[in-house]
This record gives structure tokens, sequence and C-alpha cells, in this order.
């Protein structure tokens, strides 16, 4: 009797034992199966959180992309080639044309910045050759920008829209955008940009985990910055290559710190070949119960059960059941806990990022309404934009002036089926929008009559908009009104051409000579050429056609007119000396023009 009371004791103590392992296995199947939807789901949140960095990063390119069309667009650099196209020398015009340049650097390169560190290092306008450098801002900066843009020249136009450069234990990113002057390539503008200005405000590695590193990685250019023992760059270019997708996570064995196992998080920026990482350990990624402690656990709650069946001493089976379900209950404690925590930190950094998104909401708005101001303020040229409807969806006071048009009587209407605007050429309009679209911009000069009947010639430029895609979205049309300038041409023209005409008609010699006395021009009568002729005189200096003495004094005494503000002389005598010899005596009358 009483072993039939022992063994049915045994068999509830067995059946017991089964239940309760029973149930702490489907305690530890459930909290594995947690695990995993965990970092499942953590992984997913740091390759969200890595994607909108990228695409912060990708904003920011752009916006860098969008200052050397703006640079290549001012009036300044137009003016220089304009003048430069015209034959004016430094000494005439393009020495001013170069200062309006430097000075329209600087300003870009003065408002481009993050609290008080600037964005680029330097801006530059190279040569069409790639090595000479027309101007350099700042000035200081002009050797280094010509030495380094050397090594790039042969290759410029092979190299994508950014060319990464390494300075040291930095790295540089080089944006430059080719400048065309009359369909032609006139030079290059280039930006030096230092990626620390990317890593230290545009990315918050501490948003993915506390211990991670964030890397901006371009396997063309063989690039990672910053430079790190954390990771090698040639781990990373075969592992990131292996992968198709735009982003995703990545895990690496045996990594170059202490053979560490890393994860790595990437995501492309928009459409260039740029990636951004973010490295952490993997522990932090995998922490808790794995696979293969599970199965050990199971295997070891199996040898339980054959073991629990024998055994004959049930307070010690009971002592060991009651201790693992106290030691599984403070563990899932201790894992609820921990999972309370983690959640609170992602519910912290979503409130972080959404904060941030509004702020870069509200600098938008902010710099849209000082664009908008900008475009109001514009009183010398005439800015109109249209969409790819061809209705107008901006005209400014500017262009109410110059046009002759109110903004109420235009808006939202479409550019060729304006009455008021009857003098534009269809065929002519949408040829220059295509030209636009192929070249980046279409020029052309307008002759009309204003609203008062007279003749009015214009400068245009129209310009594609495009959106962050790349995607043509309208176009931007810039005039400026050219009829006081033609008409100061017209006048200087006839002048000229009077002076010329009355020049050939005096009797006498007539030198005109600069202040080193070198012969620009000269009329001379034939009965009066002393055996020379005018093309073998002119670019020559005065003083080998004058007695050496009466040049000294003829010198001095232009000096002493110069100085004093006297503008003409008359009856002074000096000796001709012709170059097959001799000497003759003439009698000079100038006038200075001062």
């Amino acid at each position: 009797m009483k072993s039939v009371s022992s063994r049915r004791a045994n068999i509830a103590i067995a059946l017991v034992v089964i239940f309760i392992i029973g149930y702490v296995s489907l305690l530890l199947v459930s909290n594995y199966i947690s695990h995993v939807r965990l970092v499942d789901a953590s992984q997913k949140q740091f390759i969200y959180v890595v994607e909108k960095q990228a695409l912060a990063v990708q904003y920011f390119l752009n916006e860098r992309e969008k200052d050397l069309t703006e640079i290549s667009s001012c009036r300044e650099l137009s003016t220089y080639f304009e003048n430069k196209a015209l034959g004016m020398s430094l000494e005439y015009g393009l020495t001013t044309s170069l200062l309006n340049i430097q000075k329209h650097f600087n300003t870009i390169l003065q408002s481009r910045h993050f609290d008080t560190q600037r964005i680029y290092d330097w801006i530059a306008l190279i040569g069409p050759d790639g090595k000479t450098s027309i101007i350099t801002s700042p000035e200081k900066n002009k050797t280094a920008s010509v030495r380094l843009l050397n090594s790039l020249a042969s290759s410029l136009e092979e190299h994508k829209r950014i060319i990464f450069v390494k300075k040291g234990t930095t790295t540089h990113a080089l944006f430059w955008k080719p400048y065309f002057f009359k369909e032609q390539v006139k030079g290059y503008i280039v930006a030096d940009m230092p990626l620390t200005s990317i890593l230290d405000y545009l990315i918050d590695a501490e948003a993915i985990r506390a211990a991670s590193q964030s890397y901006i990685f371009c396997s063309d250019c063989a690039t990672l910055y910053p430079e790190d023992t954390l990771v090698s760059y040639a781990r990373l270019d075969k592992a990131v290559n292996a992968e198709k997708k735009n982003s995703g996570i990545l895990h690496l064995s045996n990594s170059t710190r202490g053979g560490e196992n890393l994860s790595v998080v990437y995501a492309t920026i928009g459409d260039t070949n740029l990636k951004l990482l973010n490295v952490f350990p993997e522990e932090e990624l995998s922490a808790g119960v794995k696979p293969r402690n599970t199965l050990l656990i199971m295997l070891l709650l199996s040898l339980l059960i054959f073991v629990g069946v024998g055994l004959t001493f049930r307070k010690n089976i009971q002592k060991q059941l009651l201790a693992r379900q106290v030691e599984e209950s403070l563990r899932n404690a201790e894992e609820l806990n921990d999972r309370n925590k983690k959640l609170s930190a992602e519910i912290f950094e979503r409130t972080k990022v959404e904060k941030a998104l509004e702020n870069a909401n509200k600098e938008i708005a902010e710099a849209s309404a000082v664009l908008n101001c900008m475009l109001k303020s514009a009183t010398e040229f005439a800015i109109a934009a249209i969409d790819t409807d061809y209705r107008i969806i901006h005209f400014n006071p500017a262009a109410e002036r110059i046009l002759g048009v109110k903004a109420e009587e235009v808006m939202g209407k479409r550019v060729i089926d304006i009455h008021s605007l009857k003098d534009v050429e269809h065929d002519r309009f949408r040829r220059g929008l295509d030209i636009a679209q192929k070249d980046g911009k279409y020029e052309y000069d307008i002759l009309r009559e204003n609203p008062n009947g007279e003749e009015q010639r214009m400068h245009a430029v129209v310009m594609p908009m495009y959106d962050d895609l790349s995607n043509i979205v309208g176009f931007n049309f810039f005039a400026l009104d050219t009829t006081q300038k033609y008409m100061a041409d017209e006048k200087l023209r006839i002048s000229e051409e009077r002076y010329r005409t009355l020049l050939e008609n005096i009797p006498d010699i007539v030198f005109s000579v600069d202040q080193q006395f070198v012969v620009r021009d000269i009329n001379m009568p034939p009965h009066l050429s002393y055996g020379l002729e005018a093309k073998d005189i002119i670019g020559k200096p005065l003083k080998k056609y004058v007695h050496k003495n009466d040049h000294k004094h003829l010198f001095e005494l232009t000096q002493s007119d110069i100085n004093s503000r006297r503008t003409d002389r008359r009856g002074l005598r000096f000796r001709i000396v012709p170059e097959q010899g001799g000497c003759s005596l003439g009698r000079i009358e100038y006038s200075l023009r001062l």
C-alpha cells in the first residue's frame, strides 16, 4: 500500500515536474520570439533613422549645388567674360570685373555657415584648362586651390559632381560646375567644403546607439571619413558593394578593433555614390537570449524530466523547481524592465527627431520668406517664373516696370496667351525653353516698343528650375533693360567715327601717344611723311623719331603740363630724325586728355 502511494506520489511529482518544465519552456520560447521581434523592430528603426539622416545630407548637398548654380548665374561672371570677349585688358575694365567677382564670392562664403563655422573653406573660378586660378576667395587660398586642382585637371570632366580629397586627417568635398559663356566652357566654379560640416551639424550618431560612430563612405573615390581603427575601409567596401539595396544593415565579424563583431547600418545619400554608415558593436543589437543558449536550456530541461521522474528525494526536487521558478521570474522581470527602458529611450529619440524636423520646417519657411523678399527687392532685373504649363507663377515689381505689365494682369496666365505680350514670338519662346532645358540656360536680346511707343532693348536669360529629384518644375526668366547702354555705345561709336574723319582731313602730322610716349595712332599726309609710313611708326616709342635732346625737353614739358593741369601748348620746335638718317626741323602743337 505504501509502495502504491509512493508510486503515485512519484508519478504526481513527475507530472508536476513535466508541467513546470513545459511551462518554463513555453516562457523561454515566447521570450525568444519576443526578442527576435524586438531586434527586428530595432533594426528597422535604425535603418529609418539613418535614411532620414541621409535625406538631410542629400538636401544639404543639393543646397551646395544650388550655391554653384547661383554663382554661375551671377551678373558679375557674365560681365567679366563679356568684357574679356570685347578685348578689354586688366588695366581697362577686367580688374573691376574681377573685384566684383571676388566680392560676390566673399558674400556667398560668409553667408553659408553653421552657427559660427563656415561651410566652405574657399570658392574658386578655375580656367578652362583646369589649372589656372582666375580668382579665389579668400585670396590666401589661391595657391592651395591651384595646387589641388592641378592634380585633378586631367580628369576633371570624368569626375562626379562631388570630388573627395584628403588633407591631412580631414577629408574635403569639392563641388564643381562648368561655367558656360556663349555655349562654350570658359572655366569651372569650385567650392571646397570639409566633411566635418556634415558630421558635426547634420548627423547625430547617438540617435541610433550611444556607442555608435557615423561615417561617410564613397567606394568610387575610396573615401571613408572619419578614418578610424574601428573598422577598415577594405572590409566596408567589400561588404557594402555586395548589397544591392539603397539601405539596410550589415554584420561584420572579427573587425579591426580587438576582433569585435560589428553592426553597420547604411543608407544611400540620394542619387549620389555616397553612403551614410553608422557602426556600433553587434552585442548591443543582439542582447538577450540567443538561439544557442535557448537550445542548451531546452536540452537541460529534457534531462531534468528524466532525472526528476527517477528522483526519490521529492523535497530536493521541489526546492530545485521552486528555485528555477524564482530565477526565471526574476529574469523575466529584469528583461521586462530593460525593454521598458529601451522603449522609453526610443520615445524620447522620436520626440527629439520630430522637434528637429519642426525646426527644419520653420527654417525652410523663413528661408522662403527671405527669398521672396529678395526677389521683390531686385530693382534692376525683371524676374518672372513659369511652371511646366507656361503659366506665370512669379512676377516681381521690376518686371512690371521694365515690361510695362502689372503682375495681377499676368499671374496664372499662359505666356503665349497674354495679349499685352504679343511681341513674344511663340516659336522662339518654345525653342528658347528647349535650349535652356538642354544647356542649362538660354540668353537672347529683345527689341520692342514700350507702352510709350519708344524703342526698348533688353538682354534676357532663361534658366530651368529643378526639384530635389532633379526634375524640371518650371523656368526662370531674367531680363535687364539695356536701352541706355545701347544708346551710349552708339554715341561713342559715332563720336569715334567723327574723330577719325576729322583726323584724316587735318593737313598736319597728328600723333596720338600714351603716357609712355608710345605711338598709338598717327595721321601722316604724304607731303609731310619725311620718308616714314604710319604702319611703321604705330606701336613704337616717339623718341625714336625725335632728336634725343628735343625728346628730353618735350618729355619734361609734358610732365610739367600734366602736373599743372595745362591742356595745350603751341609753337614748340623739335628735330625729326627719320630712320634713313638726316634731320628735319618741325613745330609741335599738342593737347592733353587728362
